[in-house]
């Protein structure tokens, strides 16, 4: 039987996976999936409460510093959805749809996306207690979005969002992240380096001054990125339990000494 584990929560110096199973496997599954495709004897670890129950004690962090009423005012200069509103789950209504939504909670407990009809709002309504509080916006039309995985002391990888420019590219060649990764791991404030590829241009100097802010408020974090309008913003911050891995490269990412 295979174990599947969303992510797993990296401390400052990584954790040792040497005391999971050998069969243990990491697996991203969304919690409005479709899981019928698994053999009924695998264990889908596939939310917080179930992997805090897998790993009683390494679940000793509060989540509260990723929630999105906390973060987002500090960051507001550079967040993307800087103006919005929130609501508790039962008063979503068919008023909603067509605006961004995604959960306060830090759990991150479904991924932001665009309410399309007013079955997204059921579903949430149905998975999520009634008390809990979202976030609504206007959407957003941006042109790229990638993730950066933070740590203590440096920056461990960068993963373009699947399905950029519009499925022109999935991924960055490691190569080129290696570079962007070198720049932004130069104790050099400013170089005067913007990194481009094809459609996809990110100007190093204000991604470090961005960086810089979110390492004042709280690490190690993955720091969600969308270039809109010219102008690279933060979509969200998350703790690494809630993170998808993207393209990035697990073994940069953790330890693993299996």
């Amino acid at each position: 039987m295979l174990t599947y584990i969303q992510d797993v929560l990296l401390s400052d110096d990584d954790i040792n996976l040497s005391s999971l199973p050998k069969n243990v496997a990491i697996y991203k599954v969304d919690w409005m999936s479709d899981c019928n495709e698994f053999d009924k004897d695998t264990k889908l670890y596939c939310s917080i409460e179930q992997y805090k129950q897998y790993k009683e004690e390494e679940y000793n962090k509060s989540f509260s510093n990723y929630d999105y009423s906390n973060f987002a005012p500090k960051l507001n200069k550079y967040m993307l959805n800087n103006e919005g509103y929130y609501k508790q789950v039962y008063q979503l209504n068919k008023s909603d749809v067509g605006k961004f939504i995604r959960s306060d909670s830090g759990e991150k407990l479904w991924s932001g996306q665009i309410i399309n009809d007013e079955i997204l709002i059921s579903i949430i309504k149905d998975q999520c207690s009634k008390e809990l509080f979202v976030f609504l916006c206007e959407a957003k039309k941006i042109d790229y979005e990638f993730r950066l995985w933070i740590g203590a002391n440096n920056i461990k990888e960068l993963s373009l969002y699947p399905g950029s420019i519009g499925q022109k590219i999935d991924h960055l060649s490691y190569e080129m992240v290696d570079s962007i990764l070198l720049y932004l791991n130069d104790t050099q404030e400013f170089a005067n380096y913007t990194f481009q590829y094809k459609d996809i241009k990110i100007d190093c100097d204000a991604l470090k001054l961005i960086i810089k802010e979110v390492r004042e408020y709280h690490f190690p974090v993955t720091l969600d990125i969308a270039m809109c309008n010219d102008e690279l913003k933060i979509v969200e911050l998350n703790c690494y339990y809630t993170s998808g891995f993207y393209n990035g490269r697990i073994e940069k990412i953790i330890k693993r000494e299996l």
